[in-house]
């Protein structure tokens, strides 16, 4: 079951204003994805069973990361909401990898 995080919608733009607190653990390729992210606003495509946002990082991010579709689970205190929910976007039931 996912958890929506208070003060939170799916379709609402955030900005990655923070890295999360175990950034030194994760693997390199997400902390480059989290290093790239921050700063830049993005939808919020769904939440997480633990409250994450799920955020896709787009065309711009994937061409330097390589693939497409990536997609980053970031903490809510990570974040800023910049803009309120412009659609009616589906959230996700996608669970995020262990």
């Amino acid at each position: 079951m996912r958890r929506t995080p208070p003060g939170f919608r799916v379709g609402e733009r955030v900005r990655v204003e923070d890295l999360p607190p175990t950034f030194a653990e994760l693997p390199e390729e997400t902390r480059t994805a989290f290093t790239a992210a921050r700063g830049r606003v993005f939808e919020i495509r769904g939440f997480g069973p633990y409250g994450h946002l799920e955020i896709e990082l787009g065309r711009e991010l994937d061409a330097l990361l390589g693939g497409f579709g990536n997609t980053l689970w970031i903490e809510p205190e990570c974040a800023r909401r910049v803009a309120p929910a412009t659609t009616t976007t589906a959230p996700r039931t996608q669970e995020p990898p262990p």
